[in-house]
């Protein structure tokens, strides 16, 4: 219920933070990028956003968008020149190798996960009230590898399984039961397109909300 008040809430407020980086010295100046193209349609909403905010500074946007490619595969391109930015949190790693434009762009939203999960967990979960108890639980959480998520897990010692490759895959994984994989933490920007694309049966579990202070930055 707070998705959609909080997008509008975003696009004014990046509009206005992002206009440092893209000044209007001199308007209708073409701004030509090339950004990726992420499964599951996750880039639209940032690339819509970096359209908003080129118009909003007064320049004209040319965006394309690459074939679709995994996460990992888009850091690369940037890297060698082949995309023009990306989008996700900040790590050592990423701000030694890129120029990061440090604003938010997701308002915290990021950091607020929702469990996806096969519907004969829900039961489990319901039983579920406070990060003890989810220790408790011994669900394992599939996270991708690299994600700054890992470490967050890590340190509240709870049971992972971390995906090499395409992370995707954990959908299908997670669905079947395989590797004793129980649910998937996903942000509540990306959870409902998931699981309306997803067509494997995952539900989102109505009760509870994990929250951690982080945010995306181009």
């Amino acid at each position: 219920m707070l998705i959609l008040p909080t997008r509008k809430l975003l696009s004014s407020l990046v509009c206005s933070l992002l206009c440092m980086a893209f000044p209007a010295s001199s308007l209708a100046e073409v701004v030509a990028l090339k950004l990726p193209s992420l499964s599951g349609k996750r880039h639209l909403y940032f690339v819509g956003l970096l359209d908003a905010v080129l118009h909003n500074a007064g320049h004209t946007p040319k965006i394309s968008v690459s074939d679709e490619i995994p996460q990992n595969r888009a850091w690369f391109e940037v890297e060698r020149g082949s995309l023009s930015l990306y989008w996700g949190l900040p790590t050592s790693e990423r701000d030694s190798k890129f120029i990061p434009i440090g604003h938010g762009i997701t308002g915290g939203m990021i950091g607020k996960r929702l469990i996806l999960t096969r519907p004969a967990n829900l039961p489990a979960f319901a039983n579920i009230y406070t990060l003890d108890d989810l220790r408790a639980s011994g669900k394992v959480a599939g996270l991708g590898e690299g994600w700054v998520d890992v470490a967050i897990w890590n340190k509240s010692r709870l049971p992972i399984y971390v995906q090499a490759g395409d992370w995707t895959q954990m959908f299908r994984m997670v669905a079947d039961g395989r590797f004793k994989l129980d649910y998937l933490s996903r942000s509540v920007l990306e959870i409902t397109e998931e699981v309306n694309q997803g067509k494997l049966g995952l539900v989102i579990e109505p009760n509870l909300l994990l929250s951690y202070d982080l945010d995306m930055h181009f």
